[in-house]
């Protein structure tokens, strides 16, 4: 009987012992493998391979925990009827190291499994996408292609011209130190249209496509699950939430869930790539609602989560945005609030600029949201906010819910949030959407709640 610690390719884990008899054959070492893998349906496509080299003996246990990428240089154990004895696997070829490192963790591994790449359950693939690279650079203003944000779930009415407003640029910066050099797993929260999904998306699509496998994953309450694989070059529907992360030659990947809410459904598609990750993979989630589920300080720590709150959008911001002509240009036609009563009194915009004029209108009813603001005409926003509070079945929630920072409902959505110093915990104070969702509140609950 011999004892063979095996290791699977592109996973950072503890190899597991194998108890075989050296006379047994490479294909039942294979069998008894995928059964310690749970992997029996799959046997025949697994490979096996010798974890030896001539130039440095066996690779070692310290070698596997670490994450072995590729199998280059080491031999298949490809004769399925060839004894263990004649396949470099005997009991005196795996004893020749030394006992005191095996007790230390340091021991030699023998076996290197590599898996087969799993398809997934997938109800339709578009190959071969070209996937750009975003440059960034140092200019306040960002272009994003359509396609780029068609294929990663965000909706999509044209080419996109970003305004890096300075919270843009902080979470950039968190990005890039926080997560890929402090190697934290990075949660995006913030109120609903502030920008979190698509300024996440100009970063992550500004990394090296050379040393990094970009995969960007969509979630939704009522759609599949999508996934774009830019090393795959493809697009996945998915009909099931279970699936494997789509590695191409054991690269490193940089993972972004994205829309992720309050659920089973969702956690558990965040479970799964949990699972999947190596030490050099980054995971980032980006949620669809102001507040994520309650915040574990003890997880936090353990897990190395770090969080980052994006903050509504204030007047001075949309009027900084639209000073450039050519962003002007793609939005001025979502600035239609008309000078009603409700809104303002002429006179009170004497002096402004039209265009002034034009953000302080619509500011009226999109308030923090950039979403509202400049994709969305007024009437459009008047009946989305309309609907989402006919969608509240207790209506005195509405003013409640001003209080305090956390809420996992579809209320989220009628809320903004604006950063108070005196927050350690990072919520900010909540605020009702815009002057014109307030209005509504207080004519929904009544005024013995609005005070």
């Amino acid at each position: 009987m011999v004892k063979l610690f095996c290791g699977v390719v592109g996973e950072a884990k503890t190899p597991f012992p194998i108890d075989i008899d050296a006379e047994q054959t490479v294909g039942d070492l294979k069998n008894a493998v995928a059964a310690a893998l749970r992997h029996e349906k799959g046997v025949n496509l697994l490979e096996i391979y010798l974890a030896k080299t001539e130039s440095t003996g066996w690779l070692s246990k310290e070698d596997v925990k670490k994450g072995v990428g590729d199998v280059t240089g080491l031999e298949e154990l490809a004769a399925m009827t060839a004894s263990l004895n004649c396949a470099g696997l005997s009991d005196h070829d795996v004893s020749g190291f030394d006992g005191g490192d095996e007790d230390e963790g340091k021991g030699a591994v023998h076996v290197l499994v590599k898996k087969p790449f799993m398809p997934n359950k997938r109800r339709r693939v578009v190959p071969q996408l070209n996937i750009p690279r975003v440059d960034l650079g140092d200019s306040n203003y960002v272009h994003l292609p359509a396609e780029l944000i068609y294929w990663c779930g965000l909706l999509s009415r044209g080419d996109l011209k970003l305004y890096c407003r300075p919270q843009v640029r902080q979470l950039w910066e968190f990005l890039s130190q926080d997560v890929i050099v402090e190697n934290a797993k990075g949660h995006i929260v913030g109120p609903s249209g502030t920008g979190k999904s698509v300024c996440t998306l100009a970063f992550t699509a500004s990394l090296d496509h050379k040393e990094w496998d970009i995969v960007w994953i969509h979630v939704s309450r009522n759609f599949p699950v999508t996934v774009l694989s830019s090393g795959r070059k493809e697009y996945w529907i998915l009909k099931s939430s279970t699936f494997e992360l789509p590695r191409v030659n054991q690269r490193k990947v940089f993972v972004v869930l994205d829309g992720i809410a309050e659920g089973d459904h969702h956690r558990k598609v965040a479970i799964d790539i949990l699972a999947d990750l190596r030490d050099d993979d980054r995971f980032v989630v980006c949620s669809s609602m102001a507040t994520f589920w309650k915040r574990n300080l003890e997880e936090d720590i353990r897990e190395n989560i770090k969080w980052y709150f994006m903050y509504s959008w204030t007047k001075d911001e949309y009027l900084a945005a639209v000073r450039d002509e050519g962003f002007y240009n793609t939005v001025s036609d979502k600035l239609d609030a008309s000078s009603l009563l409700e809104v303002n009194d002429e006179s009170n915009e004497s002096g402004e600029c039209e265009v002034t004029k034009l953000v302080n209108r619509k500011f009226y009813f999109a308030g923090g949201s950039c979403r509202f603001m400049f994709q969305y005409t007024t009437e459009e926003v008047k009946k989305a906010l309309k609907h989402l509070i006919d969608c509240v079945p207790d209506k005195t929630q509405l003013v409640r819910c001003c209080f305090g920072g956390f809420n996992n409902s579809t209320m989220n959505k009628l809320y903004g949030m604006v950063c108070c110093d005196t927050d350690d915990e990072g919520y900010g104070e909540r605020v009702p959407l815009s002057p014109y969702a307030a209005s509504l509140f207080a004519k929904e609950s009544g005024p013995s709640h609005w005070k």
